[in-house]
């Protein structure tokens, strides 16, 4: 998860394997895990755990 100036963000990856920039309220924490909540956000939606410094709004992802 990453912040700027206008709040919490994920990298959510669409159909088109590009990434979309998805802002998200922190709800409930546990051991290791972060509760994200958003209406844009829908259960089995991929997103980017790894390499977030390279990643920018609108990147083309390569699923390996």
């Amino acid at each position: 998860m990453l912040k700027n100036n206008q709040g919490d963000f994920i990298y959510v990856i669409t159909p088109e394997n590009k990434t979309k920039k998805t802002f998200v309220t922190l709800g409930i924490r546990t051991n290791n895990m972060i509760e994200l909540l958003s209406d844009d956000l829908k259960e089995g939606d991929l997103i980017v755990l790894d390499g977030l410094t390279k990643v920018y709004d609108g990147s083309e992802i390569i699923i390996k």
